[in-house]
């Protein structure tokens, strides 16, 4: 189910990122667009799984029908984006300053802005 949520969650971002650029830009190209929504899914999901993985190996994982499950996951909310969080903000201000660029390579690579 994890993988779902991030499936959708990258399509989303990678829509978003496509379209928030000025009307002009059309926002950043399609490889940068998905290398940003994939960083920003992939740490949410460090915090996020870490935690439920830290519950579930500890047997501190309550039923889903229990109240504490509701609280716990919010919790592992509140850890990954505080995951997440760095790579937003670096990412952010890579696109600021124009130094988020992917290569017409195979690979994805970051390269300074010309």
């Amino acid at each position: 189910m994890i993988l779902v949520v991030g499936v959708l969650a990258m399509a989303l971002l990678f829509v978003d990122g496509r379209t928030a650029g000025s009307p002009r830009s059309g926002g950043p190209p399609g490889a940068t667009a998905v290398l940003a929504a994939v960083v920003t899914v992939l740490a949410f999901d460090i915090g996020m799984g870490g935690w439920m993985l830290l519950l579930h190996f500890n047997d501190f994982m309550p039923p889903a029908s229990d109240a504490t499950f509701s609280l716990l996951m919010q919790v592992g909310i509140g850890f990954g984006i505080l995951t997440g969080y760095p790579a937003v903000t670096s990412l952010a201000k890579r696109k600021q300053t124009g130094q988020l660029r992917v290569t017409r390579r195979n690979h994805l690579a970051l390269r300074p802005a010309p």
